[in-house]
């Protein structure tokens, strides 16, 4: 009878350790899945565990262009923890998982945040800047040189106002169509008081300027296809082609 309660207890002892031992495994499969589920943001070439960012950065809220309120850690914050040199005259790429990018400038970088959804999942929000700008999933943020327009002081990569406006088509004398975006849309977002009481000077890469009025901006379009302008009803010479400021007289 002893025999038979001691060898009953040593089974016991035997399935506790299995038991303790499967436990052991499922926590180290656990700890895999975790470390997979890891999500990170690679800052001008550096890796950082965007998990690690939300616990450590300073959060804040902004309203979206959509009219909602989002929580995230300051996209300025981000970009300096590994900021590029001269990172002011810089723009971003900000790059998804699935490759999609869009290119902003220093500041929308100040402007906007990196915000998260939930802990896999992480999206870029912008106050001025419409929803193909609210990326998911980041994959990185990177120091670039893109063609930019600056319009009576604010900034613009050449992308952006086709982005952000709606276009439109003009023809010129010959019947040809153009379409692209009208320039006064670019200078109401300025701020600047009473526009249809100024004249404007467009810019070339090389200085080759010319000066419009607030009707010609209204009815004229900027082109993307070789940054150029165009105004139907002036000369060819006020179509300037790489243009990189507008300037208010």
């Amino acid at each position: 009878m002893r025999r038979k309660t001691q060898m009953i207890a040593v089974m016991g002892m035997a399935i506790l350790l299995t038991m303790s031992f499967a436990a052991c495994m499922d926590n180290d499969d656990d700890d895999d899945d975790t470390a997979q589920n890891v999500v990170t943001v690679t800052i001008n070439g550096k890796d950082f565990n965007f998990l690690g960012l939300l616990k450590n950065q300073t959060s804040k809220t902004i309203e979206g262009s959509d009219g909602k309120n989002y929580t995230g850690i300051p996209l300025l914050d981000i970009v300096n923890l590994e900021p590029p040199a001269d990172k002011e005259s810089k723009q971003y790429q900000i790059e998804a998982e699935d490759g999609y990018t869009k290119n902003v400038t220093w500041e929308d970088i100040k402007k906007g945040i990196i915000t998260s959804h939930d802990e896999d999942h992480t999206m870029t929000v912008f106050p001025h800047l419409p929803g193909k700008y609210r990326i998911r999933n980041v994959k990185s943020i990177t120091p670039v040189t893109t063609p930019t327009i600056s319009v009576v002081g604010t900034l613009f990569t050449w992308d952006q106002p086709f982005d952000m406006f709606d276009e439109r088509t003009v023809q010129d004398n010959e019947s040809n169509i153009y379409e692209g975006v009208s320039p006064s849309d670019l200078v109401n977002t300025s701020g600047l008081n009473d526009p249809g009481t100024h004249n404007f000077t467009i810019i070339a890469s090389d200085n080759y300027s010319k000066e419009v009025t607030w009707d010609d901006m209204m009815n004229g379009i900027l082109v993307k296809d070789e940054r150029k302008s165009v105004f139907p009803e002036k000369e060819q010479k006020y179509w300037i082609k790489d243009i990189v400021r507008i300037e208010v007289v």
